[in-house]
């Protein structure tokens, strides 16, 4: 006890230190500052502690006894909070439970509560023509459980579609799987629409307007085609910041395109931006004018990529589904995560990779100003859309400074501007109704993606 109570302060600056030194290591070295936002939590978590040690060093011994006793207790305390989180707090199983509960009232159909590699195994074992959709290496840069992928991660040739001529699973939000079959270059189209004399509509952007989690003609593309009688081009993708947006126009963009309507979602476009300028490929369609990989002319080879990710991907999803079968994380636990995640939420939640870095703000003006002259060259007129996101009705002061960036950005480049939470989603009684069982973190629904593509349609047309 003399030993512990000596030494208690000493044990426990070691320990914040090398606690510390790891942390560094997996933020800045392992994930390249692109989740110092997650970390932040523990930077100061770890201030604190050695500030704490230094001071208990210089105690007077009777001082000393009462802080051991605090801190311990302190640490007690929330390994039960860890325990009551990790069997009682799980919000996103309450959250699965309502909506299961909610689809069945509404619809008197059971919830799909299979897994995308349950749907997919099934599927394809009676049909090989059945896919999924593909997120490239961007995403997986920022995600600890595909980190293995980074070593596989393109560096000479990025795709920017997925599988052609294929039944793609996308995802279920709204009780069942969105499946869709791609078009020649891997996109969400009836494919006779690349035939078309002219393209009204070209559409660029995220996963919204890829059309998760809603099956054709209920997509913001299908609606606008049906509503509009024209021909509607759909080059969204999911996981898409602006680089990849601008650099599948540089792609795939005709010059029978008459409207080039570009989506910004805005939750996750300055964050998927920052991913994206680390990627050498893509950078090189803002530094260089001239680069193009011919993808229009590569399908074969994007398949053939596509097929390897798939399966890499699987594999990796098929381990931690066999891993997650317990639902005790020993390793999680001893790390305080579910505490951390409760303590990150509440203090630092509002304002992940909302305002972007100085370098993301002078690439998206980049990016936005060579789309504009893209355009012009092309004969195309330009329009930036703004997609709101859920976030926005319940924390309203989370936008102000992205708003700003955005509205100087396009009246310097003068280039048109729709926000459709002004033009639409406020004048709604309840925005979070156009939005799947009103939640947060997840897409519209078909009420959503329906007044979105009316609401452009009438601006447009």
């Amino acid at each position: 006890m003399k030993f512990l109570l000596k030494y208690f302060f000493h044990l426990f600056f070691l320990s914040s230190v090398i606690i510390l030194i790891f942390v560094i290591y997996r933020s800045e070295i392992q994930f390249e500052g692109l989740k110092r936002d997650y970390y932040q939590v523990l930077y100061y978590q770890l201030f604190i502690f050695s500030l704490v040690s230094i001071v208990g060093i210089f105690l007077p011994k009777i001082f000393k006894l009462y802080a051991m006793i605090t801190i311990t207790s302190l640490i007690i305390t929330l390994y039960l909070f860890e325990f009551f989180l990790t069997n009682y707090g799980n919000l996103s199983k309450r959250e699965i439970k309502e909506r299961i509960t909610k689809f069945k009232e509404l619809t008197g159909e059971d919830f799909d509560t299979r897994t995308k590699i349950e749907i997919f195994e099934e599927l394809n074992a009676k049909n090989r023509n059945y896919k999924t959709n593909i997120i490239w290496p961007t995403f997986f840069k920022s995600n600890s459980k595909y980190k293995d992928i980074n070593k596989n991660k393109i560096e000479n040739f990025y795709p920017l579609s997925g599988f052609s001529n294929s039944k793609i699973i996308h995802c279920n939000e709204n009780g069942y799987y969105s499946i869709y079959l791609s078009d020649r270059y891997g996109f969400n189209n009836p494919d006779y629409e690349w035939n078309k004399k002219d393209i009204d509509f070209l559409l660029v952007g995220d996963s919204f307007i890829h059309g998760a989690c809603v099956n054709r003609p209920h997509d913001i593309a299908s609606v606008l085609r049906t509503l509009s009688g024209k021909s509607v081009i759909n080059l969204g993708q999911d996981s898409t910041g602006p680089l990849q947006s601008f650099a599948r126009l540089r792609e795939y963009l005709q010059p029978n395109v008459k409207n080039i309507l570009w989506f910004h979602s805005e939750t996750n476009d300055f964050q998927d931006l920052s991913r994206e300028i680390e990627v050498g490929v893509l950078k090189k369609y803002v530094e260089d004018k001239n680069f193009n990989q011919n993808l229009i002319n590569k399908q074969n080879t994007v398949n053939n990529i596509s097929q390897e990710f798939l399966d890499l991907v699987f594999k990796i999803e098929k381990k931690n589904q066999i891993k997650n079968t317990s639902n005790f994380d020993v390793l999680n636990f001893v790390k305080l995560f579910k505490v951390r995640m409760f303590l990150y939420n509440i203090f630092f939640h509002n304002d992940i990779n909302i305002t972007p870095s100085r370098n993301t703000k002078e690439t998206f003006i980049n990016i936005i100003k060579q789309t504009k002259e893209l355009a012009k060259k092309n004969g195309s007129n330009l329009y930036f859309i703004h997609l709101p996101d859920a976030h926005r009705y319940k924390k309203r002061n989370m936008y102000e400074h992205t708003d700003k960036i955005i509205v100087e950005t396009l009246n310097m480049l003068n280039v048109e501007y729709i926000n459709l939470n002004n033009d639409l989603f406020q004048k709604e009684k309840n925005p979070l109704d156009f939005f799947s069982f009103g939640q947060m973190n997840i897409h519209y629904n078909k009420k959503g993606y329906k007044k979105v593509a009316e609401r452009i349609n009438s601006i447009l047309n």
